[in-house]
C-alpha cells in the first residue's frame, strides 16, 4: 500500500534519512523505532508532506505523492501533544475533519456517534475537551483522526505524554481499535515495549538508517544488528575471542565468526543450575540481584571476567544473594554471531 523507494533527507549538510526503502502493505500497523534523533519523525513528516525529501519517492498504491499537497493525502495524524481545539467540544473536535471535506451535516453526526463508540466515549459529545482526562484526549485525538476514513494513519508518539499505567492500557486500545477499521499505520515511538504490543512489524532505526525491519518477536529474539541487540536491552555482548573458549568448554561450538562480529549470549537461553553441579554449565559470581515482581534480574561475572544478566522466575531466586557463585546453564540457539 505505501512504498517508500531511496528516499533520502539533509538538514543543514547533515544527511537525517539515508537510502531509506520501505514496504508497509494494507491492513499493516509498521512501527518506526528508534532513539531520538534517529531519522523516525523526519521520515513519518516525510510520508505525511510535511518535509520534503531530497531524493528517492513515496508511492501509496503504486502512485508517487510528489506533486500530492499534504491536504490531498488523504492521510490521518496523530501526535502526541493531542493538538485538539481547546475553543471546541468533543464533537467538534471530531467533525473537523469532516467539516474540511465538507461533509454533509447529518453524516457529520451519524460518524461523530460511529467514532465516539469506537473509542469508548458515548454521551462525551459536549464536553468541554478542557475538562478530559488525558486518555480521554487522546481517544478523542484518534476519532478526529479516524473520522475521515483516511486511507493512512499516521501516528508520532501518540502516548508519550501518559502514565506508564495508562499507556499500557491505551497502546492495546489503540491497536485494536486501528486493527477493527482494518487500516494502515505507521507508528512512530522509542519505546520498545510499546512497539512490541502495537506493531505488526517494526523497522528499528539507527543515524538517519533501517537496521531491521521484522516482526516484534523476530526483532528481540534474532536482533540483526549490535545496536539492534542493545536498544532490545541486550547487554550480554562479547569480541569472538574472549567468550569462544568458555563456549568451546561447555559444548557449544560458536558460530562461524571473524574479527567484524560480536557474540550475542541471549538472556532467555540463559537458566541457573539449581541442582548438583554438573558438566556443560559456567561459573558465575553473582553481583546483584534485582527484584522484578516474577521475575528476579541476575548480575553477574563469568570466569573469564565478563559482565552477564538474565532473568530467572523469582520462586527459584530467592535463595541467592550478591557474592554467591552459581551455576549457568546456556542453550546452544541463544548464542547469536552478529555484525560488530
Amino acid at each position: 500500500m505505501l512504498a517508500i523507494m531511496q528516499l533520502h533527507k539533509t538538514f543543514a549538510q547533515r544527511a537525517v534519512l539515508k537510502d531509506i526503502d520501505l514496504d508497509v502493505p494494507t491492513g499493516e500497523i509498521l512501527c518506526l523505532l528508534g532513539p531520538s534523533g534517529c531519522g523516525k519523525t523526519t521520515l513519518l513528516r516525510c510520508i505525511a508532506g510535511l518535509e520534503t525529501h531530497d531524493q528517492g519517492d513515496i508511492a501509496v498504491d503504486g502512485k508517487s505523492l510528489a506533486t500530492t499537497p499534504p491536504y490531498q493525502r488523504g492521510f490521518g495524524l496523530m501526535f502526541q501533544d493531542h493538538a485538539l481545539f481547546p475553543h471546541m467540544t468533543v464533537a467538534q473536535n471530531i467533525a473537523f475533519g469532516l467539516r474540511m471535506n465538507h461533509v454533509d451535516p447529518k453524516q457529520q453526526q451519524r460518524r461523530i456517534q460511529e467514532m465516539l463508540t469506537l473509542v469508548n466515549l458515548q454521551g462525551a459529545d459536549a464536553r468541554d475537551v478542557t475538562t478530559l482526562s488525558g486518555g480521554e484526549r487522546q481517544r478523542v485525538a484518534l476519532a478526529r483522526s479516524l473520522a475521515p476514513n483516511p486511507r493512512l494513519l499516521m501516528l508520532d508518539e501518540p502516548l508519550g505524554s501518559l502514565d506508564a499505567i495508562l499507556r499500557d492500557r491505551l497502546v492495546l486500545d489503540v491497536r485494536d481499535i486501528i486493527k477493527q477499521v482494518g487500516l494502515t499505520a505507521v507508528y512512530v515511538t522509542h519505546d520498545r515495549l510499546e512497539a512490541f504490543a502495537i506493531a505488526d512489524r517494526i523497522a528499528v532505526m539507527n543515524d538517519g538508517q533501517i537496521e531491521q525491519i521484522a516482526t516484534p518477536a523476530e526483532v528481540y529474539h534474532h536482533p540483526a544488528t549490535t545496536f539492534v541487540a542493545q536498544f532490545m536491552g541486550l547487554n550480554n555482548l562479547y569480541p569472538p575471542a574472549h567468550i569462544a573458549p568458555l563456549l568451546e568448554k561447555i559444548g557449544i561450538a560458536p558460530p562461524k565468526l571473524n574479527s567484524l562480529h560480536t557474540i550475542l549470549i541471549h538472556p532467555d537461553g540463559i537458566t541457573v543450575n539449581t541442582g548438583t553441579a554438573i558438566g556443560g554449565h559456567l561459573n558465575m559470581v553473582l553481583a546483584t540481584t534485582r527484584f522484578q515482581g516474577s521475575t528476579t534480574r541476575l548480575e553477574g561475572v563469568l570466569e573469564n571476567g565478563h559482565l552477564i544478566s538474565f532473568s530467572a522466575p523469582f520462586q527459584t531466586t530467592t535463595y541467592l544473594h550478591a557474592g554467591d557463585t552459581i551455576q549457568i546453564a546456556l542453550a546452544p540457539h541463544a548464542v547469536l554471531a552478529l555484525p560488530a
